[in-house]
């Protein structure tokens, strides 16, 4: 038995010396702490794949990492401090965009002592999952394959053909004067007599739907609304930017804490310009279907027509007006 542990552990010894260790530093960059942190949770995944390599996911970010042993270079410039400085054999860069299309671009640098960077990158679009996208393109540097696409789904089976009506039996009826099919004659017709004629049904008020009945004005209030909540964002976003303006700068949390006041301030400000352009754009499309509905309203006219009695006699009377009040 003492043996057998013995040559266990010279076997082991080996695999754990020849163990590095990877660093995976916090993402940066101008997109919002919530996809920053689905990135690193799935950065922090695919590192957690590669063999024979102890993981540690760190707190700060690579800009951090760099300022903190007093390099203010490049990736290419500082790699050798900041992996020298934090003790490990590789460490992993990750920045996070947010684009003007909306799409989200993801870069992935693995940073090593004496091998080249292995970069990867891919763009994200706007409602797609992040981690999907990643794990697809970025996960080949880490040694994951892609996933399969899921398999199409089965055609729909095509209804049977309806068959055609049966073609009518009814008997058409006999001439006048000639016999039916009982033998009798058929009764000559007797005299038509016209109908009363019946006044002309009015036209019934019909649903003019949103943009016709209250819609408008409960479009222009919605504007005004969303205008004074872009006043309130903006007024958020100057708050914050005082705060970035006063935020001291002394160490690798105090850095950090700026990067979170600009992330929250540009949130803010992002949030009042869309909040200020949608609220005009809705108060000014309801204003216009307000004024053409009242326009519509003033001008609409109907006519009638109707049996009258005169005194002479009777009639037929066509009136033409405005809609009742």
């Amino acid at each position: 038995m003492r043996r057998s542990i013995i040559a266990a552990s010279i076997v082991l010894l080996p695999a754990i010396a020849n163990a590095g260790k990877l660093l995976v530093l916090k993402s940066e960059g101008n997109a919002d702490a919530a996809t920053k942190a689905k990135v690193d949770a799935e950065v922090g995944k695919l590192a957690h794949a590669l063999p024979n390599m102890q993981v540690e996911l760190g707190e700060v970010t690579f800009t951090d990492a760099a300022v903190a042993v007093g390099c203010s270079g490049s990736e290419g410039q500082c790699r050798d401090e900041v992996l020298s400085t934090m003790g490990v054999d590789e460490v992993v860069a990750v920045t996070v965009t947010a684009m003007p299309s909306g799409d989200t671009r993801v870069v992935v640098d693995r940073i090593a002592k004496g091998t080249p960077t292995k970069a990867g990158q891919t763009t994200v679009p706007a409602g797609q999952a992040i981690e999907t996208k990643i794990e697809n393109d970025i996960g080949p540097n880490f040694g994951v394959k892609p996933s399969e696409p899921p398999p199409p789904p089965p055609p729909a089976p095509t209804p049977a053909p309806t068959p055609p009506p049966a073609a009518s039996t009814t008997t058409p009826p006999p001439a006048f004067g000639e016999p039916g099919p009982t033998g009798a004659t058929e009764p000559p017709p007797g005299p038509t007599t016209n109908p009363a004629p019946q006044p002309s049904p009015q036209p019934a008020e019909t649903d003019t739907g949103v943009l016709g009945g209250r819609g408008p004005i409960i479009g222009v209030a919605t504007g005004t609304g969303l205008v004074v909540l872009s006043l309130i964002m903006w007024g958020e976003a100057s708050s914050t930017q005082n705060d970035i303006n006063n935020a001291p700068t002394r160490t690798v949390a105090d850095f950090q804490n700026l990067q979170n006041l600009e992330s929250k301030g540009q949130t803010y400000a992002t949030l009042g310009n869309v909040f200020f352009l949608g609220g005009v754009v809705v108060a000014g499309v309801s204003s216009y279907f307000y004024w053409r509905n009242r326009q519509a309203h003033a001008t609409t006219s109907q006519a009638m027509v109707a049996p009258t009695l005169f005194d002479h006699g009777a009639g037929l009377a066509l009136t033409i007006g405005g809609p009742p009040p």
